[in-house]
C-alpha cells in the first residue's frame, strides 16, 4: 500500500539527522536522545549570512495522536529550559551561536480530502516556531528568514516528498523499515481516520 502524506511528513521530522542531505542551509543534525519512539532531542545548525555565525538550536521533540481530539497528528518542540548534563552538546556546537526555541512552537499533520474522487490524498501541514535569538536581529536577517531561507525549506520539502519515496530502498523508505513500531502505527492511525472521514 502506498504511503500516505503523514506518514511521509513524519519521516521527514522524524529523521532530523538526514536533513543536511536535502536542506543546503543546514549544516549539521544530529540525534542526541531518543527516550522513546516519538520522543527525541537533536541539534541542528543552519548556516546564516555574513557576517553572522551559523546558528545552532537544541531542540526537544515529541509527537502525540491527535486524531480523535483533534483530528492531526501533533509535535511539538522546543529547547529545554535547563542545561541537561545528560544532553551533551557535539563538539562543533562551540562553533554556533545558540538560539532557543520556545513554547508553544508545534506542528501539526491533518488529512484532507481528495479534491475529486479517486484523487490523491492530501494533507495539511502547520507549522508555529517562537524563537528567542539572544540578540537584536538586524532587518537583513529578518529578510533572509522571511524571502529566502523559510521558502527555500518549504520547496526543499516539495521537492523531498515528490522524489524520496519512488524506490523502496532509497535512504528514507530504508529508515522507515528500520522503525515498523512507529511508522506502522502511523500508518494505521491515519488510514483509519482517513476511512472514518471519508465515511462522512
Amino acid at each position: 500500500m502506498a504511503l500516505t502524506v503523514v506518514e511521509q511528513i513524519t519521516a521527514v521530522v522524524r529523521e532530523i539527522d538526514m536533513m543536511p542531505t536535502w536542506n543546503s542551509y543546514c549544516t549539521m543534525a544530529e540525534v542526541l536522545r531518543v527516550r522513546s519512539m516519538i520522543d527525541v532531542a537533536a541539534y541542528i545548525a543552519v548556516w546564516m549570512p555574513w557576517p553572522f555565525e551559523a546558528v545552532g538550536l537544541l531542540v526537544a521533540a515529541s509527537g502525540a495522536d491527535m486524531y480523535d481530539e483533534a483530528g492531526c497528528l501533533a509535535i511539538s518542540f522546543s529547547t529545554p529550559e535547563k542545561d541537561d548534563p545528560n544532553l551533551p552538546l557535539p563538539a562543533a556546537a562551540a562553533k554556533h551561536r545558540k538560539m532557543r526555541v520556545l513554547h508553544p512552537s508545534c506542528m501539526s499533520l491533518r488529512p484532507l480530502a481528495a479534491k475529486a474522487p479517486g484523487g490523491p490524498q492530501r494533507t495539511e501541514a502547520a507549522v508555529e516556531m517562537y524563537v528567542d535569538p539572544g540578540i537584536s536581529v538586524p532587518s537583513f536577517i529578518i529578510s533572509f528568514v522571511l524571502k529566502v531561507l523559510s521558502p527555500f525549506v518549504f520547496g526543499a520539502v516539495q521537492k523531498l516528498l515528490a522524489s524520496a519515496f519512488k524506490a523502496a530502498d532509497g535512504p528514507l523508505p530504508s529508515r522507515m523499515r528500520q522503525r515498523p513500531e512507529l511508522y506502522g502505527l502511523v500508518e494505521r492511525r491515519t488510514e483509519a481516520y482517513i476511512a472514518a472521514h471519508a465515511q462522512g
